[in-house]
């Protein structure tokens, strides 16, 4: 089954236009949380099955660090054994017939965009803190 999970970042593109964009794509069993929220992401991990694919528009519907989002990558891919999807990067993948240079990819990409999200995340609670100041 294709599900989709969407959740409200602090930058970016509208949850609601990536949940028109994941209905686009063909999908719509969707959940989707606020920014202080991961109700929705936990009824969505225990439904999610070997047979699913999830498709997210980006890593940052994973988590905001690094680590988590890699951890949440593992357990959805190798302990539920679903296959994910992202959206704004599809170098990004967990297909199990992918060949040994794709998944070296996927994997290279993922750690990147992961450090990436991290440090950007960083830099904007940085910044919200100095405005909040002023």
């Amino acid at each position: 089954m294709k599900i989709g999970y969407v959740r409200e970042i602090g930058f970016g593109i509208d949850i609601d236009i990536r949940r028109e964009l994941l209905h686009i794509e063909g999908i719509f069993k969707i959940y989707a949380d606020s920014e202080n929220s991961r109700e929705e992401y936990r009824k969505m991990l225990s439904i999610l099955s070997n047979s699913d694919e999830l498709f997210i528009w980006s890593i940052e519907e994973l988590g905001d660090e690094q680590e988590e989002i890699l951890e949440q990558w593992r357990s959805i891919t190798s302990e539920i054994g679903a296959n994910i999807s992202v959206i704004n990067c599809p170098v990004i993948k967990s297909k199990r017939d992918v060949p040994l240079e794709e998944k070296m990819v996927s994997d290279m990409a993922l750690k990147i965009l992961s450090y990436s999200a991290e440090t950007s995340n960083k830099k904007l609670k940085e910044l919200e803190k100095i405005y909040d100041e002023e």
